[in-house]
């Protein structure tokens, strides 16, 4: 798996310096490119290269993550060379525990010209996001035709407190860490991922688990991100 460099209001790595690193990837069987997890991804300046890495090396599949699918939906227009490119689009709708604004129709229009899309639905932040509202997420998703969803819970990492001050702490537990964040209680963070399973088969939307216990991996449903394995 390889990260190309290149969000908005950045230069992309040129060609020449990215290819070798990339096509030895490829010939040790790590096939998926994934875009840079900062910035809303495609724009003009990536998407040449994505085009000439694809020419050059047409079994290289391109995880294409963006919080901004209507720059995406442009660029798509702008270069239908891209739809010949195994690509999958992971759109990020949810911002500090909320859903953003509008993105529910935004994720419709990019649906319009690409071919595969899945969302990420996460964190879920206690205190601050309502686990109702999110169901309520899913649900539209789903009526506009996203098939696969992507979710976790907050880690509680030092300084969060001060940017979230509706954070409920009693929920986040002093003892059980990963590294230096501090976990939701296990029962609270399985009982979440039973009421999102139960939201997603009802509408029929696979669910990928990202970074969480062991124990809530059996609701996953599909991989957490990147190409679907039955999509290509």
């Amino acid at each position: 798996m390889h990260f190309l460099p290149g969000g908005l209001g950045r230069e992309p790595e040129p060609f020449k310096k990215i290819f070798p690193e990339i096509r030895r990837g490829i010939e040790k069987g790590r096939a998926e490119l994934v875009t840079d997890l900062i910035e809303p991804f495609l724009n003009i300046k990536v998407a040449p290269l994505i085009i000439k890495i694809h020419r050059e090396l047409p079994e290289a599949r391109f995880n294409l993550i963006t919080k901004l699918p209507l720059i995406a939906k442009r660029v798509l227009i702008q270069f239908p060379e891209l739809q010949d490119v195994p690509y999958h689009f992971q759109v990020t709708t949810v911002k500090d525990g909320s859903p953003m604004p509008d993105i529910v129709s935004h994720v419709e229009d990019l649906l319009t010209v690409a071919k595969s899309v899945s969302c990420r639905v996460d964190p879920f932040v206690f205190g601050v996001s309502n686990l109702h509202g999110f169901l309520n997420h899913i649900r539209d998703l789903a009526k506009i035709g996203v098939k696969r969803i992507t979710t976790n819970t907050m880690k509680l990492y030092r300084g969060q407190r001060k940017l979230l001050p509706d954070l409920d702490l009693n929920v986040y537990s002093d003892g059980d860490t990963a590294g230096s964040a501090r976990l939701v209680n296990a029962d609270v963070e399985y009982e979440y991922f039973k009421a999102i399973s139960k939201q997603c088969k009802r509408y029929d939307v696979a669910l990928g688990i990202c970074m969480s216990r062991p124990q809530v991996r059996i609701f996953e449903t599909a991989p957490c991100e990147g190409i679907a394995l039955d999509e290509y």
